[in-house]
């Protein structure tokens, strides 16, 4: 079922989406995209000798986290939560 949204709700929605990019952009900061499918980082290790499985995936997304002050910076995507 489709939910419509009177002008006022979608004026007050674009500028909340518009405070909460520029918040995370703000400083000179940016955003590392680290959710890249299976296979996109399968032809990136693919490329360079690295095996293409699982635990390789994990210790390369794991390096992100794991690097001194880059991890609070991280907006995890849900599909790499079921790694642990």
């Amino acid at each position: 079922m489709m939910t419509k949204f009177d002008n006022r709700q979608l004026q007050m929605n674009t500028q909340i989406l518009t405070d909460t990019a520029k918040a995370m952009v703000a400083n000179d900061k940016g955003l590392l995209a680290m959710d890249e499918s299976n296979p996109t980082c399968n032809k990136r290790f693919a490329k360079l000798g690295i095996p293409q499985t699982v635990e390789a995936r994990r210790d390369y997304r794991e390096l992100f986290v794991t690097t001194p002050g880059l991890g609070e910076c991280i907006i995890p995507f849900p599909y790499n939560n079921r790694y642990k």
